[in-house]
């Protein structure tokens, strides 16, 4: 005799509502998630989203790599979409802003890092 012969009727009664609860407390979840991404998918919210605080060149590239990251279909799109637009010169400028915006990335966090160095003061031992 195994454990499920030897549950009575009403434990099973009880087991398959816990079973039937969990999955309506699921089912619940999965809908309050896509009703979430529903609301952060929509066109306005995307574009506050991509909109940088200042209006410079720099922080709209920031935000859209920001975006890229969250949503990594974008970044496909986008590359498939500047591909067939412009030509060359589009490409080129896209890849040297690229470029331009994460080495002024990595020159500003080199220069944070070497502000946060302590750098010890000599006293003297007679003062």
């Amino acid at each position: 005799m195994t454990a499920k012969e030897s549950m009575n009727a009403q434990e099973r009664a009880i087991r398959i509502e816990l079973l039937r609860a969990r999955a309506a407390l699921e089912r619940q979840a999965l809908s309050q998630q896509i009703h979430v991404l529903g609301e952060d998918l929509r066109p306005g919210n995307l574009l506050r989203s991509v909109a940088p605080s200042g209006r410079s060149v720099g922080g709209l590239l920031t935000s859209a790599l920001t975006l890229t990251r969250r949503y990594p279909l974008l970044l496909s799109g986008a590359s498939t979409l500047l591909s067939s637009l412009g030509g060359r010169w589009v490409r080129l400028g896209a890849l040297a802003l690229t470029g331009w915006k994460l080495y002024s990335a990595a020159t500003s966090q080199q220069r944070k890092k070497s502000e946060q160095v302590l750098v010890p003061v000599r006293r003297d031992s007679d003062g």
